[in-house]
């Protein structure tokens, strides 16, 4: 009975970290867009609650990639959970910078994250008091490069949320 209450609650984007403390994946089933997509490996499989290969988003080659979700409200931000595809046949998580803000246009304001390389999960802790109502993920190819971006799940975890 408790695998499958944890199973559902993890689903739907609700995990407990310690008692009393509930911590929400804000950013599960909400809009979402991105650069210039490749066959079905649509922008929603970055944030349908499935970390596995097989449900991942995947952009064309390109010198510049993007994934960005609209949170519908500003929230506190305590966490961003990144998980990369183990399964791609080449590294698509190189060159990665994660950006949050207020309003869609201001996006690029506060950078939370800057990795050269993601070989698995990465988790980016945020300060106490730290809110945003957009999480962009951009990566930028060495010049003379293209790369394909290709992740699973983006995870924006909210203390507390309803």
């Amino acid at each position: 009975m408790f695998v499958a209450v944890a199973v559902l609650l993890s689903i739907a984007g609700i995990c407990t970290v310690h008692a009393g403390e509930t911590r929400t994946n804000v950013a599960f089933k909400k809009p979402c867009t991105m650069s210039d997509q490749v066959g079905d490996y649509a922008c929603t499989y970055g944030n349908d609650g499935n970390t596995e290969a097989g449900s991942c988003f995947q952009t064309k080659r390109s010198a510049k990639n993007f994934w960005r979700v609209d949170l519908e409200d500003t929230y506190e931000i305590v966490k961003i959970k990144i998980y990369s595809n183990l399964d791609a046949a080449e590294r698509q998580g190189n060159n990665i910078r994660v950006f949050i803000g207020l309003e869609e246009s201001d996006v690029f304001r506060t950078k939370v994250g800057d990795f050269q390389d993601l070989l698995d999960i990465q988790i980016i802790d945020l300060p106490p008091g730290t809110k945003a109502s957009y999480v962009k993920i951009v990566q930028t190819a060495p010049e003379g490069n293209l790369l394909k971006l290709n992740l699973c799940e983006i995870q924006v975890f909210s203390p507390n949320s309803t």
